[in-house]
């Protein structure tokens, strides 16, 4: 799961000039990739694990060196250091396919030839670990690197290669261990400039995002393309209308990042496995963020008109800036749900931005004063009391009047609260099943906690992020069956 996969369809159809088809023409410093997509597109059609290091590795590495990228990072998930939170995510995946995950012994070598269902062994945390040490072992040995160009993996620690020291190695001691890779890119935008990102997770777009609400200043200087699929928000034909499916086959890309079904040139073999007429071809397109930020910050002013336009901020008494309209954005793009936190039941990503009208000035307020800005001698305390009252407003102003747009017809007079907006709703006459999901108060602020918490996580680019289990995040430990859970649920 990443976030809302409308959110990108939702930001193609405002600014389609920032999906760019090609490469912009740029002075790069530095390009990434995220290995640990790259690894789930493991298939047991290519004919050996040295095939899949060359087409899923060394490809998009040459590709981004042939862009101008003076060097290339390659990223992997250091699992001892991804936050505990995660474990409740990767439990569901796991729980969801106990049936059918291989075994696979952390003492048993990789076999020979790539399995017949390498999904199916990627779900075991063992084999995934030895492909990832396998991958880091041998892309040193297998590249070809050109003049001044650099290699650096990002894996549990960070190593450098280049032409002169390609089997001896240089540690970064400066780069700390960080734990998932879409974390990771960040620093090296921050040390080396303009960037191309081969990724195609959504939390990406966010992560960008963030960097520039916070650094504003460097938009114009630290440009960040990111690499993904291109989505949009077209309505599906009918049955009835839609053109006949054609025949398509799978092939590698050409960039290097997995494998698509492409239109059929020849005539296809409709026997074979690479065959399947109900896959389409998977367009992809580079993501200008710089543009999206603008975009983004413009949408918000925009939704302000009916109010005279940018307010003030009541802390510094200076109008806010675009990078906090863009920090509240993002923060409304996660309450749709991300890896760590449920989304809101009814108000998805279209709901939510279609009631950016009435909740943008609340929100600009309330989330101005970002947990991460408190000073070095706030405690763990007055951290948690900050979050608690943000939250409740947040909870009280912004997410009640979306479910305020949901479901005005149902409400009447003045709803001051998520209680009071809960209240009239069970005694409405919308169905039961609906009722039922509504939120409780203590499920918003867990959520509202959860979000918070990912903002600050997605904002800490060299270091590793508090991961309390009291609560004050919205994550506590089970006292019952001694897992990782939402706070509301105990």
């Amino acid at each position: 799961m990443t976030i809302h996969t409308d959110w990108a369809r939702l930001l193609h159809e405002e600014c389609p000039e920032a999906f760019l088809k090609n490469i912009p023409r740029q002075k790069y410093g530095v390009g990434v990739i995220d290995g640990h997509l790259q690894l789930m597109c493991l298939h047991n059609k290519l004919p050996s694990w040295d095939s899949f290091i060359q087409y899923l590795f060394l490809k998009p590495i040459k590709t981004l060196f042939d862009a101008g990228c003076p060097r290339v990072v390659l990223c992997f998930d250091s699992y001892d250091n991804v936050p505990v939170y995660k474990n409740m995510t990767q439990l569901k995946r796991a729980g969801k396919t106990a049936q059918q995950v291989c075994v696979f012994d952390a003492s048993q070598d990789l076999p020979k030839n790539i399995p017949d269902d390498p999904m199916l062994y990627l779900m075991n945390r063992n084999f995934k670990v030895k492909v990832i040490d396998m991958v880091c072992k041998r892309i040193p040995q297998m590249i070809e690197l050109q003049g001044n160009q650099e290699l650096i993996i990002d894996y549990k620690r960070v190593i450098q290669y280049n032409r002169q020291n390609k089997m001896i190695p240089v540690s970064m001691e400066d780069l700390k261990p960080m734990g998932e890779s879409d974390v990771k890119f960040i620093r090296y935008v921050n040390l080396f400039g303009n960037a191309l990102i081969h990724a195609i997770d959504g939390d990406y777009l966010a992560i960008a995002l963030l960097y520039y609400a916070k650094y504003a200043e460097i938009c114009s200087t630290n440009k960040i393309y990111i690499y993904r699929q291109l989505s949009s928000l077209k309505t599906k034909q009918s049955s009835s209308t839609a053109p006949p499916a054609k025949k398509l086959k799978l092939q590698q890309n050409d960039d290097g990042s997995g494998f698509n079904y492409q239109l059929a040139v020849k005539v296809v073999n409709t026997t074979s496995p690479y065959f399947d007429s109900d896959r389409k071809k998977i367009e992809k397109c580079w993501v200008d963020m710089q543009l999206l930020f603008a975009t983004i910050s413009q949408c918000v002013w925009q939704s302000l008109r009916s109010v005279g336009g940018r307010p003030i901020n009541c802390n510094t008494m200076l109008p806010f800036t675009d990078g906090d309209a863009v920090y509240s954005a993002v923060f409304l793009m996660l309450c749709a749900g991300t890896d760590f936190s449920r989304g809101f039941p009814f108000i998805g990503p279209k709901r939510i931005w279609d009631a950016l009208p009435l909740i943008s000035a609340t929100l600009l307020q309330i989330t101005s004063n970002e947990i991460s800005t408190t000073d070095d001698t706030s405690t763990d305390e007055d951290l948690s009391s900050l979050k608690q009252t943000q939250g409740k407003m947040i909870m009280d102003v912004v997410i009640t009047k979306i479910y305020k747009c949901v479901y005005g017809n149902h409400l009447s007079g003045k709803v001051q609260s998520l209680q009071n907006m809960r209240d009239q709703i069970l005694r409405s006459t919308l169905s039961n099943s609906t009722k039922a999901k509504l939120p409780t108060e203590d499920q918003a602020m867990t959520t509202i906690k959860n979000v918070l918490w990912v903002m600050e996580y997605w904002q800490t680019h060299n270091d590793v992020v508090k991961t309390p289990l009291d609560g004050s995040n919205g994550f506590v430990d089970c006292p019952t069956t001694r897992k990782i859970t939402f706070s509301d649920l105990i």
